[in-house]
């Protein structure tokens, strides 16, 4: 849909680009049992998610700084920008497909 968009209408401004990257990351939300992403304040959050041990070694290997909260089923990471937000969502859907 994003390249038939921009084929269409040109370069995408940064807003539409962003609506693009969100519904991007709902679509690998849903394959990771998640239901939200929140990023507010340079925090990335998303849950509810189970991870296993492998899992969860995997997305620290890619992402040192993810922090997994058991007891929220919530993995956070802080001082990121959007962008850091949406490779945490990359990042635990390539740990989930390696384990």
């Amino acid at each position: 849909m994003r390249v038939a968009t921009e084929d269409r209408y040109g370069p995408l401004p940064e807003p539409v680009e962003n609506l693009f990257s969100i519904q991007e990351a709902k679509l690998k939300l849903a394959v990771l049992g998640a239901d939200y992403l929140v990023f507010r304040g340079g925090k990335a959050s998303v849950g509810p998610v189970v991870l296993g041990s492998g899992e969860l070694r995997d997305l620290r290997s890619q992402v040192e700084t993810a922090v997994y909260s058991t007891g929220n089923r919530e993995v956070t990471l802080r001082g990121s920008e959007f962008q850091g937000a949406l490779d945490l969502v990359d990042a635990m859907l390539a740990a989930r497909q390696a384990a």
